[in-house]
């Protein structure tokens, strides 16, 4: 790793945190060029069901590096590397094969917003501010951040966010959706509990639901072969044996 990204693996959890503290964790080219890499190392261990996304110190993070924004003013070529690697980066999220939680806190920005979008589910700590702040800058919104945001919280309050780039609050965020949960008592336990509900769960389940909202996510709207597939495998799955198991036993499945 570069030492931008700190990456740990613990049995079925995977932790990847954006790690430039001092610079509350604004996400550079080389970050960017790194993360497809990283989820590759993380589903290569068979044992890990779960990553965590968060940010080292009290910011999961203030958004795109600024001083390489600037560069891409006089360097044309560089604007075009940034959004490819970005959105390479964000695709290779958003499609991951395991559920993927980012934990916010802080300031969540721009790319770090875009960032936490493309992660499954987002649990954010009180104190958590997020914006997409592109018009404070005069720049633009790449279109599969857009088409993310939108997803969430509707045309009305993307637009309300982009327009004024205003940064909500963690409980103002849930309710619009774009948030699943307000952390409570701490960010720590509300996480462990999120992780241990998911962790109870058929892996199997999860994995191929994951591939049914990618190919929604790639433009599927009517059943496919590949989507009917998905349903039916799960028949012969040994998940299935031990939830039928479970179920009959009047006891807890143990995936």
């Amino acid at each position: 790793m570069s030492g931008q990204w700190h990456l740990d693996i613990a049995g079925a959890v995977a932790r990847l945190s954006l790690d430039r503290p001092g610079a509350r964790n604004a996400i550079n080219l080389a970050m960017w060029a790194e993360l497809p890499s990283l989820l590759q190392e993380i589903a290569a261990h068979r044992a890990c069901r779960l990553l965590v996304l968060r940010g080292e110190g009290n910011a999961f993070s203030s958004g795109g590096d600024i001083e390489e924004f600037h560069h891409a003013a006089a360097q044309p070529a560089l604007a075009g590397e940034i959004h490819a690697r970005m959105q390479a980066g964000l695709a290779a999220l958003a499609a991951f094969s395991l559920p993927s939680i980012a934990a916010l806190e802080g300031p969540v920005i721009g790319a770090g917003l875009a960032l936490a979008l493309a992660c499954d589910l987002r649990i954010a700590a009180p104190d958590a501010r997020l914006a997409f702040t592109p018009a404070k800058l005069g720049l633009s919104c790449a279109f599969p951040d857009l088409v993310r945001l939108e997803a969430l919280i509707g045309p009305a309050k993307a637009k309300f966010m982009l327009f004024t780039a205003r940064a909500i609050c963690a409980q103002t965020a849930l309710a619009w959706g774009l948030i699943d949960e307000v952390a409570a008592p701490s960010l720590d336990a509300a996480l462990g509990a999120l992780e241990a509900d998911l962790l109870a769960r058929s892996p199997a389940t999860q994995q191929g639901l994951k591939g049914l909202f990618t190919l929604h996510a790639s433009g599927q709207r009517e059943e496919s072969a590949a989507s009917q597939k998905l349903f039916t495998d799960a028949f012969q799955s040994q998940d299935f044996l031990e939830g039928y198991r479970a179920f009959k036993a009047k006891r807890d499945p143990r995936f």
